[in-house]
């Protein structure tokens, strides 16, 4: 379906412009314009338009040109990256039916981020011991993305050399970034060049 006949359907059932968009029951969490074969070469259905109900006379597999992609994201996907998100119930039903489903997946979520997140630290005070330390940059604010491993040698003047050379970073996964965040175990230090991570004694 083009992108203009999905705005025409979508003004012909909305013309208000009001109602939620789903796709299976889930909210768009957004559109990506991608290369036709990108993960996974386009499926397009050949339609006659003439028919008011089952109208699909055909298919075609597309690998060149573009793509639109509609993103969606559910309430338990949004839950895996941040387990105290706050949802609200709009009426008796829905907090009847779905309270015990949220609390179901926040729970089995805590347990998975706390095995992972214990996992994390332990590798993070090894690599601590084997003389590395966590460091980002000081002209943003703590964000887990920002977080890099640098190795950290014997004397100042090498510290600041190898922590400005790309061959001497090594970046950390989300995982490694939380532990050092939110673990407790380290402290942020803004050296006027950089923030670093300390380990606490």
């Amino acid at each position: 379906m083009k992108t203009k006949r999905l705005i025409e359907l979508l003004q012909k059932e909305d013309p208000s412009g009001e109602i939620e968009v789903s796709v299976g029951n889930q909210d768009i969490h957004y559109l990506q314009r991608l290369e036709a074969y990108w993960d996974g070469c386009l499926e397009v259905l050949k339609r006659d338009e003439t028919s008011e109900y089952y109208n699909i006379t055909g298919a075609k597999i597309v690998s060149e040109g573009l793509k639109i992609c509609i993103m969606p994201l559910s309430i338990e996907d949004a839950i895996m990256n941040d387990v105290n998100l706050p949802i609200e119930f709009d009426s008796d039903y829905t907090r009847e039916h779905y309270s015990d489903v949220v609390a179901k997946q926040r729970h089995e979520m805590r347990s998975v981020c706390k095995k992972l997140n214990d996992e994390f630290i332990v590798k993070a005070l090894q690599r601590y011991k084997d003389g590395w330390k966590a460091a980002q940059s000081n002209k943003e604010s703590v964000k887990m993305c920002h977080v890099q491993w640098w190795w950290k040698p014997g004397d100042k003047s090498t510290q600041r050399a190898a922590y400005s050379s790309k061959e001497d970073q090594i970046s950390l996964c989300q995982g490694e970034c939380e532990a050092i965040i939110e673990s407790g175990f380290f402290v942020p230090v803004d050296d006027g060049e950089r923030i670093i991570w300390e380990l606490k004694i």
